[in-house]
């Protein structure tokens, strides 16, 4: 059988980590010799690259260049939690051009892709070619959110509803709630929100508490039925359910194939 041929990355990995705030301190000044990737999850980083300011909220992410001087504007919030990844261009690479701070479209995904690159490295070192191709995706998700057409009224208003979702998902909510926040009739948007992500609200809200279980699994610290409370589910055993549906495996299964990555707090 012949050998299957795969087209290399253009971008290498060197490494990654996922930093989880202490509380306090704020991000060192220095110069790099790699460009450095960081994804917020939670909170808000501000920092500077030379004299430009940047402030990145959840969902978004920061590209650092290579050789510049960057640090952190103000002292970590307590939140503050993102992942970060350096690596190198191959020569002559489109994605040179990437926007160097902008708000993904899918961070779900994203953040999906920035722990299967951990999780290589967690278990004996960054496997190239595949890793770097996985990169190579994350930064590609960043392009393509850059690259969105201005959006209609109708996503507009999806757009608010998912904003207040991220903001709220830990709290009892509705349809009937989301909609009373946006003034405008649920079912109206239901529809809106559907069309404009593919989903209902309500199946937004789960992958919002789920994805921030699993966050919070990845640290291994809390009682699972605790953390399923924290993020907003009130029955654990529904919460256990959604969340097999969604990861393909239990809550506890989780924690111990994705607790093992490398977690940094400086």
């Amino acid at each position: 059988m012949a050998m299957v041929q795969i087209a290399p990355a253009t971008v290498r990995l060197q490494n990654g980590g996922l930093f989880e705030s202490p509380g306090f301190g704020r991000h060192p000044e220095r110069v790099i010799d790699s460009w450095e990737l960081i994804m917020v999850r939670s909170g808000c980083l501000v920092m500077h690259e030379d004299a430009q300011e940047f402030r990145v909220p959840a969902g978004g992410v920061l590209i650092l260049r290579q050789g510049l001087r960057h640090g952190g504007l103000e002292d970590y919030q307590a939140d503050l939690s993102f992942y970060w990844l350096h690596f190198d261009f191959e020569a002559g690479s489109a994605l040179r051009e990437l926007p160097q701070c902008s708000q993904l479209a899918r961070p779900a995904r994203a953040e999906l892709l920035c722990r299967l690159i951990l999780q290589d490295q967690a278990e004996g070192g960054i496997r190239r070619p595949a890793t770097d191709l996985l990169l190579q995706t994350v930064l590609l998700e960043t392009l393509e959110s850059a690259s969105t057409v201005p959006h209609s009224a109708p996503d507009a208003l999806a757009e608010r509803a998912a904003r207040y979702l991220q903001q709220h998902y830990q709290a009892p909510l509705s349809t009937v709630d989301v909609a009373a926040n946006c003034h405008v009739n649920p079912d109206y948007l239901g529809r809106v929100y559907r069309q404009r992500y593919g989903c209902g609200i309500i199946a937004a809200l789960h992958r919002l508490r789920l994805d921030a279980a699993a966050r919070e699994l990845a640290t291994g610290r809390g009682a699972i039925a605790e953390i399923g409370h924290g993020v907003g589910f009130q029955d654990v055993a529904h919460f256990r359910r959604l969340f097999r549906r969604h990861f393909g495996c239990s809550p506890s299964a989780y924690r111990a194939e994705h607790c093992r990555l490398h977690v940094n707090s400086r």
